[in-house]
C-alpha cells in the first residue's frame, strides 16, 4: 500500500497565562491508502488534537505545534497557507465531529449545507449541487431526500443529523475521512446503522479513515490497524488482530480487560485501571504510565520507553519488553485477576 498520510513527531501544546499544556508530545504514524486506523484511548490522552492538528482545526490563540511534520500526499500540511488549506479542507480531507448539532448551522437548511460544499469546492451552480445533495442523502439512507433536503438540523434526529454530517464530509469523495468520535451521541442500534455505513462508502470511495474513538468494540469490527495512546503519547501500535490477540503494553491490555465481553461468566470481575491520568501541565519524566502499573521499575520513573518491535507490524514502548527486565507476563495475570 502506498502511504497517503505521514504524521512525524508531532508536539502540540496549549498555552495560557499560568500554565502550558503538552497535550501531543511526539507522535508518529502513517495511514495507507484506502485503510482505516483507529486511535484509541482515555478522554484526554490527545485523540482528538492529534486529528484536528492534521487538518489545522485548532483554535490560532493558545495553541500551536510546536515539533513535526504533518506530510499529505507528501505535501506538509503544518507550513501550509490559507489558501493551501483551504483547497484540501473538505475536498482532499473530510472530516466527522463529535457532535453533529453543533457542527451544522442552525440557520441553513441542511441540503443547502451538503450543496455549498460542492459549491465551493467544485465551482458547480447551487441548482446542481442540490440536485447531487440530494442523491447523496438517498446514499446515506435517509428516507425521503427531497424532504429532508429541506428541514433545519434541530428538525432531524440525532442520527439523521449524524448521516447528513457524513455526506458533508464525503461529497467531494476525499482521500481521507477524520470521524472523531463519530458515535458517541447516538444509541446502540443507531450506532451500528452509522458504523455499517461508513464501512460501506469507504470500501465503494476507497477512501482511507482515521477513526477516534474509545469504543473498543468499534474498533475490533471497523478497523484495520490501531494506535493506542496514552497521555499525548502512542504506547503500542499493530494490525487489529495484533492488538487484540496479542497486546503487550500495560495499558493496552488494562483496556482489552474492561470491556465485557457476551460469553463472560456474570461473576467474573472487569479489571480496572488504578488511578487518573498525569496532568500534562507539569513536566512528566519516564514513562507516563508508570503511576498506574502494577509491573513498574525503577527505569520507568526515571527514562521514557522508546518503541520495541514486536513484529513487522507491532510495536510498543514498555521497558517489560527490554531484554534485561524481569520476565512477567501482564496477559496471564490480568486474566486471573478478572476471575478473582
Amino acid at each position: 500500500m502506498s502511504c497517503l498520510l505521514e504524521v512525524k513527531d508531532l508536539h502540540v501544546h496549549f498555552e495560557s497565562k499560568n500554565r502550558s499544556v503538552h497535550a501531543v508530545r511526539g507522535v508518529s504514524f502513517h495511514v495507507n491508502k484506502g485503510e482505516v486506523l483507529a486511535i484509541v484511548g482515555e478522554s484526554g490522552s490527545g485523540k482528538s488534537v492529534t486529528a484536528k492538528s492534521i487538518m489545522k482545526l485548532l483554535p490560532p490563540k493558545g495553541s500551536s505545534v510546536k515539533k513535526g511534520s504533518i506530510l499529505f500526499n507528501e505535501n506538509e500540511i503544518t507550513t501550509m497557507s490559507k489558501k493551501e488549506l483551504a483547497q484540501i479542507r473538505g475536498s482532499k480531507i473530510g472530516m466527522i465531529f463529535q457532535d453533529p448539532m453543533t457542527s451544522l448551522n442552525p440557520t441553513m437548511k441542511v441540503g443547502d449545507q451538503i450543496a455549498e460544499v460542492l459549491v465551493v469546492h467544485k465551482g458547480i451552480t447551487m441548482k446542481e449541487a442540490r440536485k447531487q445533495a440530494i442523491e447523496l442523502i438517498q446514499l446515506v439512507r435517509i428516507p425521503n431526500a427531497v424532504h429532508c433536503c429541506n428541514k433545519y438540523p434541530h428538525q432531524l434526529s440525532g442520527g439523521m443529523r449524524q448521516r447528513i454530517v457524513i455526506a458533508m464530509a464525503i461529497i467531494c469523495e476525499p482521500d481521507l475521512l477524520i470521524a472523531d468520535e463519530p458515535t458517541t451521541a447516538l444509541d446502540v442500534t443507531i450506532q451500528a446503522q452509522i458504523l455499517d455505513l461508513l464501512k460501506e462508502i469507504q470500501e465503494k470511495m476507497g477512501m482511507a479513515i482515521i477513526l477516534i474513538t474509545h469504543d473498543l468494540g468499534v474498533v475490533a469490527k471497523f478497523a484495520d490497524r490501531v494506535n493506542v495512546m496514552y497521555a499525548g503519547k502512542i504506547v503500542e501500535n499493530g494490525t487489529t488482530e495484533d492488538i487484540f490477540n496479542n497486546a503487550k503494553h500495560p495499558y493496552t491490555l488494562g483496556l482489552l480487560h474492561s470491556v465485557p465481553k457476551l460469553d463472560q461468566d456474570q461473576t467474573q470481575r472487569l479489571t480496572s485501571i488504578d488511578g487518573t491520568p498525569p496532568d500534562l501541565a507539569t513536566s512528566i519524566k519516564g514513562c507516563a504510565f508508570a503511576a498506574r502499573c502494577q509491573y513498574a521499575m525503577d527505569v520507568c520513573d526515571e527514562y521514557d520507553p522508546e518503541a520495541s518491535p514486536l513484529s513487522k507490524t507491532q510495536a510498543a514502548n514498555c521497558w517489560l519488553l527490554d531484554k534485561r527486565a524481569p520476565r512477567v507476563d501482564p496477559t496471564v495475570e490480568l486474566h486471573d485477576a478478572s476471575n478473582g
